[in-house]
This record gives structure tokens, C-alpha cells and sequence, in this order.
């Protein structure tokens, strides 16, 4: 079939007449005196997409926590794991013990931030808590979604179910805010945050053998509890794993993760009073662990036969796929744009969209990334590692984000002024559309979540019209 299909010629007047129902006059840029015919052009992209795996991009210090797996239906078996170190809150914090400080728990408390998954309210899941065998070096050292812990002994599990309703819940919404009484305040303070959103907690309680020993070294003074550094060759860090038959990935926030340390403590007078020692996850010195990489190929997906990193790949289903955290990209080839700006006379852009409707299974489990971008690159800049030459901008100059409608359940964008380049771009024409994070103004690949997006490639098109100069 011509690339280009369905192009109608029509008459300024009637292209007016379209543009007065959808856009201001000025958005085309025809003045009305200008005797010039406005063509549409709708172009399948079925047989122009392709995917492109992006090896192990950078996963340290996301600010997010990952870890679960879940199966699922297009991308197979996809699981996270997290390690990390604690902080210690000061210099021997335990000559702040009293002589009668008696040990409670010792606890692992996380904020559910995200639930990421299919099946997520039928399936038990299970995490289990290790002990790392040595500190997470961090000098000249560049962790990725491939790299990995040797685990020590297990410190705690839990087996629980997970449920979406109450990411986001409201005060409001549990309807304790009318003519509130103690008790609602009560319950108000100890569940919600000062946004009063709900504190989604997941916990876990180390075992008392090795936490009891924790107390007693910190409530002796120990020399492990003295620094920092010698803290963290004490207690070498935490990891996070989950167990493989799972329904979710989740993802708890950085600095809602602590492991908090109960006791007691008695006065003279004989009243006891709990108190809490909180040793904060860090924020620099942890990072996720996803799978599929490098060293752990596809498993039940659409694409296991995918195992060469930058190599454009086409499925033999008619979907087309991308993927934050794997770093499964998403590639359209508009070569042929050259080849109808040189078949077609001066051809002027006056409305060009990207329109990709109908996405697959994008509920509210397993919604697309939320920050996408479109890059620019060529097939030898993908065979040299290299995806991002440069940026598709919006009519602005700018660089255009993806805007994903989720009531129409569309991604539709306006590429009037990058399509117009392209016209007479011949090197940087491969376009990718890539999840992203933005980390100081700048825009980078993102470890931070696993969000998919799935999509028919009969349901992805390139429209625009164009306006032929009248040669005199």
C-alpha cells in the first residue's frame, strides 16, 4: 500500500471551514486572500514501528523504591528488587537511653506510594527483608537496573494483599470530617498525612533474635553505633525481595522508609513512656534492581526472542509496546517523510498530529508511563548506543512532552513545526518515544517505575495537512 494514504485535496474555502470548528484562523497561518489548496494526509504507522531495548540505564537515587513482580499478559515476568542503606540518626544515639530502656520491636516501616499490576487484589504477595553481606560501595561506581547485592541472613517477611482504593484515599472520602469528635480527630492524626491523605503502610518486624541484639549494642554504646561509617560496616543495608509469585510491583517513597526502633523506658516514679529510634532509608545510597536487563532476558512475554540492545526489533503481533524501568522503547521510522517532500512541491505544514488511540488494558493499575518524550535519532546513532540525538519540539521551540488523555484514552500531539523540519531532515529521522525522568532541567531514562504502555499499531497515525504554494 503508498505510505501515503487517503490524501484529499481540498479547496481553501472547505479548509477554512474545518479549521473555524477546531482551531483559530491564525493557527493555520492562510490568510484568507491566499489562493492555495490545503491537502490531509492520514498515514498508518502499522508497518513503521519497531522496539527498541535500551541496556541498563542508571538506577541509583531514584527517590523510589521498587520491589514486587507480577506476570504480566504482554511483557511477561517482570519483578524489582531495592537495596539499600540506613542513616544513623546521630553519633551514639543510645547514650540518650535511660538505665531502665527496655527492648519492644524493632520494625521496618514502608508508605505504599504505588501498586503496579494485573490481578493486584486476588493474589497474596510476599517481600521478604535481607540483611546485605557488605555496604553498597558508592565511589566509581555506576549502578544500573542489572547490578546486585550478595544477600546475609533474612531479617523479616511479610505476606499480605494490596489494594488500590486506598493509595490517594482522602479524609474526606471516609466521610469522618462531618461534625468530627475526638475519636475522628484521633484517627485522623495517627492514619493521615498533613495533607490528610492516607498513610499507606506496609511493615515489617525483624526477627527478635538479631533485633534484640541491636538494642543492646546501641543502649551499650558500641563502637558499631559511634559513626556512620561504622554503622554501615555493622549493618551493611537492607534488601527487598519479592517473592515470584506476586500480583504487584510496589513502590514506597525513600523518605517514608525507616526502620524504627521501639522501647521503653521507666521513671522514678514508676510510669513507663514507649519511645522511637528512627534509622532513616538513605537517599543517596540505594537503588533498584529490574528485571529483564542484561543479565536476565524476557520470560513470558510478546518478545522473548528479544536480545540484542539497540537493534530495532518487530514483533510479529500487531501491538506495539514500551516500558519504563525495562527501558523497552518505542521506534517510528519517518524516512519516508523525505520521500514526499520530494515528490510534492514545497509542501508547507499547517496541522500535523501524532494520534496513538485506543491503548490496551491502560486502567488504573496499569497505566502508561506518566512523563513521556519523542527523540530524534538515525539508524547509525542507534548503532553507536545513542537514541537520543535530539528532541521533538513543540510549536513553541520547546521540547514536547507526551500528553496521555486518560478519559479519551489517547495520546494525541501537535508536531506542526518538528514535522516541518522533518520534511527536509534526511540524517535524524527515527523517531523514539521513551519514558523519562527530569533530574535538574534534564531529561533522562527512569528506574523509578515499571508503567507499560501497550497500543495496536493499527491505532497509531501520523495526520496532517499541508498547503502547496501557487507557483506564478
Amino acid at each position: 500500500m503508498n505510505l501515503w494514504v487517503r490524501r484529499a485535496g481540498l479547496m481553501l474555502v472547505s479548509a477554512l471551514t474545518f479549521f473555524s470548528c477546531e482551531e483559530e484562523l491564525s493557527t493555520v497561518g492562510l490568510p484568507p486572500e491566499n489562493d492555495l489548496g490545503i491537502f490531509f494526509v492520514d498515514v498508518p504507522l502499522n508497518d513503521k514501528v519497531s522496539q527498541v531495548w535500551v541496556d541498563n540505564i542508571y538506577s541509583r537515587a531514584t527517590g523510589s523504591i521498587l520491589v514486587g513482580s507480577y506476570e504480566d499478559q504482554y511483557f511477561g515476568y517482570i519483578e524489582a528488587k531495592n537495596f539499600t542503606e540506613l542513616t544513623l540518626p546521630a553519633e551514639d544515639p543510645g547514650k540518650n537511653f535511660s538505665g531502665t530502656a527496655t527492648f519492644d520491636s524493632l520494625v521496618l516501616e514502608t508508605r505504599i506510594r504505588g501498586i503496579y499490576g494485573s490481578n493486584v487484589e486476588n493474589t497474596l504477595n510476599k517481600i521478604e527483608i535481607y540483611q546485605l553481606e557488605d555496604t553498597i560501595p558508592v565511589r566509581d561506581k555506576t549502578y544500573t537496573i542489572a547490578s546486585s547485592q550478595a544477600l546475609a541472613g533474612k531479617l523479616a517477611e511479610s505476606e499480605f494483599f494490596v489494594y488500590p482504593d486506598s493509595l490517594g484515599l482522602k479524609f474526606s472520602d471516609t466521610g469522618r470530617d462531618k461534625n468530627m469528635d475526638a475519636q475522628d480527630s484521633a484517627y485522623l492524626e495517627k492514619f493521615f498525612d498533613t495533607n490528610k491523605e492516607y498513610i499507606y503502610r506496609s511493615t515489617f518486624k525483624i526477627n527478635d533474635t538479631y533485633a534484640l541484639e541491636f538494642f543492646n549494642k546501641l543502649k551499650n554504646q558500641d563502637a558499631a553505633f559511634s559513626s556512620a561509617n561504622n554503622f554501615a560496616d555493622y549493618f551493611n543495608g537492607l534488601a527487598f525481595i519479592p517473592s515470584p509469585s506476586n500480583s504487584a510491583v510496589l513502590t514506597y517513597g525513600v523518605s517514608d522508609t525507616r526502620m524504627v526502633l521501639y522501647y521503653t523506658e521507666t521513671d522514678s516514679q514508676g510510669n513507663t513512656k514507649q519511645e522511637v529510634l528512627i534509622f532513616g532509608a538513605s537517599s543517596t545510597i540505594n537503588y533498584n534492581n529490574i528485571q529483564p536487563n542484561e543479565n536476565v532476558g524476557w520470560n513470558g512475554s510478546d518478545f522473548d526472542d528479544l536480545t540484542a540492545f539497540y537493534t530495532p526489533y518487530v514483533t510479529s503481533s500487531n501491538l506495539a509496546y514500551l516500558q519504563s524501568g525495562t527501558n523497552l522503547l518505542m521506534k517510528i521510522d519517518l524516512s519516508s517523510m523525505q520521500q514526499f517532500a520530494d515528490t510534492t512541491d514545497s509542501p508547507v505544514i499547517q496541522k500535523a498530529e501524532l494520534v496513538f488511540s485506543n491503548l490496551v488494558d491502560a486502567d488504573e493499575n496499569t497505566p502508561p508511563p506518566a512523563s513521556m518524550l519523542y527523540y530524534l535519532t538515525s539508524a547509525d546513532s542507534l548503532e553507536n548506543k545513542n537514541y537520543r540525538v535530539g528532541t521533538l519540539l513543540n510549536n513553541n521551540g520547546g521540547t514536547a512532552s507526551v500528553t496521555y488523555d486518560s478519559e479519551d484514552n489517547e495520546i494525541r500531539n501537535d508536531i506542526t513545526l518538528s514535522l516541518q523540519n522533518l520534511l527536509y531532515e534526511e540524517n535524524y529521522n527515527q523517531l523514539i518515544l521513551a519514558p523519562v525522568r527530569t533530574v535538574g532541567g534534564a531529561f533522562l531514562p527512569t528506574s523509578s517505575t515499571v508503567n507499560r504502555l501497550v497500543v495496536y499499531k493499527d491505532n497509531m497515525h501520523l495526520r496532517f495537512y499541508y498547503s502547496i504554494p501557487d507557483k506564478k
